[in-house]
């Protein structure tokens, strides 16, 4: 049901989708949400609308058009009509039957909606962002979605491990740093200490120095206001 109109190459960091007839939940209708194109997906979708959208008809530059035509044509709009599920299923079986023979049997848009996530969530994506991408209401409906491997779990230990691991050699790099900057500056401190005092003398010295001036006794004991 996506239309032309519904892709924004230049909406966040990938492009969006605006599914505008999203998957329904328990008889409510469809529920729309934006998409980020990520894991290649712009890239995809650059390919069909430059290269093969316009050989099913001049309306690709329409749009209203749907961005999945099928090979027939509209007759209120003028424009080709919206492939149908039954068309996305049996091209979805029939490469599978070419590429994933071992899979021909068992690979529907449902399943394949299962394995977006689970690689996702593999990958190190978030549940959260998961559950935004997949429109889910509740979280728990995403967890449902997400299969591990059985290494899974072993995989997942070595990871915080070697978070961990890089976590205390960062702190180890920072403590030292701190710790020898302060030796600097203890280094520093000690350096002048030592030569505090006869800077300190010498000053009040030359300060001495300077107050101590020659006077004349004579001139000391005249007074111009009381006369000679």
């Amino acid at each position: 049901m996506l239309g032309i109109r519904d892709w924004y190459p230049d909406l966040g960091g990938f492009g969006k989708l605006h599914v505008r007839f999203g998957k329904g939940s328990r008889g409510r209708g469809p529920k729309p949400r934006l998409v980020p194109a990520i894991n290649g997906a712009a890239s995809l979708l650059d390919w069909w609308i430059t290269d093969v959208r316009h050989q099913y008809g001049d309306d690709w530059d329409n749009p209203d058009a749907p961005l999945f035509p099928s090979e027939r044509t509209d007759l209120h709009s003028g424009c080709r009509a919206r492939v149908g599920d039954d068309a996305l299923r049996s091209g979805l079986q029939a490469a599978v039957t070419t590429w994933l023979p071992a899979w021909a049997s068992r690979m529907t848009p449902h399943v394949m909606r299962h394995y977006c996530a689970s690689s996702l969530y593999e990958n190190g994506m978030g549940l959260k962002a998961i559950q935004q991408l997949r429109g889910h209401d509740w979280l728990s409906t995403t967890t449902i979605y997400v299969h591990v491997k059985d290494s899974y779990v072993e995989s997942s230990w070595m990871t915080a491990n070697q978070r961990v691991a890089d976590r205390f050699g960062l702190q180890k790099e920072r403590s030292d740093a701190l710790e020898s900057a302060a030796s600097r500056r203890r280094e520093g401190h000690l350096e002048v200490r030592g030569d505090a005092p006869a800077a300190r003398g010498a000053r009040l010295g030359d300060q001495r120095r300077e107050d101590v001036r020659p006077v004349d006794v004579g001139q000391a004991d005249h007074d111009p206001a009381r006369g000679p």
